[in-house]
């Protein structure tokens, strides 16, 4: 009775790692997890070792300091400010990366 219950417990652990191998993954963590449990943790493992690498976009972003607005284009001036007649120039010390996944 011992030996199943620790059999499967170490399978279910298998699965569980080798779905946190694949966090950053295309296949997906969650995905793996499933085809670890349905067919095997080592197939699972080769799925994830020959799946691709998930591709992340970097959008930089200008932030003014007078208005608040946040544009992804480089520009000289703040295009809100600018329909309000002022210019607000912004330099590059302002800008953030934000990184999506």
């Amino acid at each position: 009775m011992l030996i199943p219950i620790l059999f499967s417990v170490s399978y279910l652990l298998a699965c569980f790692w080798v779905a946190s191998i694949a966090g950053n993954k295309k296949v997906g963590a969650q995905r793996t997890f499933h085809i670890a449990v349905l067919f095997t943790p080592l197939v699972a493992y080769f799925v994830v070792v020959f799946s691709q690498k998930k591709q992340a976009v970097k959008l930089q972003l200008f932030h003014c300091r007078r208005c608040g607005f946040e544009y992804s284009d480089k520009h000289v001036t703040c295009p809100a400010c600018a329909k309000e007649g002022i210019n607000v120039f912004v330099n590059e010390t302002v800008k953030r990366t934000v990184s999506l996944k």
